[in-house]
């Protein structure tokens, strides 16, 4: 994905209407998504860490490196 679309990606995420649809959202596209982008900071030496939290519905990525801030 070249981020070209991220408006119109971003106006589907935000019309989820109700918790376990943004949930479904979040296990089946944002987790994975992040798995491999932290994968590739990974193989770049830069430690990450990926959490999903529930109350409230969340998806994070952190970053821990010398040069770049969390």
């Amino acid at each position: 994905m070249s981020g070209e679309f991220w408006k119109e990606r971003l106006n589907h995420i935000l019309s989820y209407k109700n918790k376990d649809a943004v949930n479904d959202f979040i296990a089946g596209k944002v987790k994975p998504a992040l798995e491999e982008l932290a994968a590739a900071f990974q193989e770049k030496q830069i430690g990450t860490s990926v959490t999903i939290s529930q109350n409230p519905s969340a998806a994070e990525i952190t970053l821990k490196h010398k040069v770049i801030e969390d």
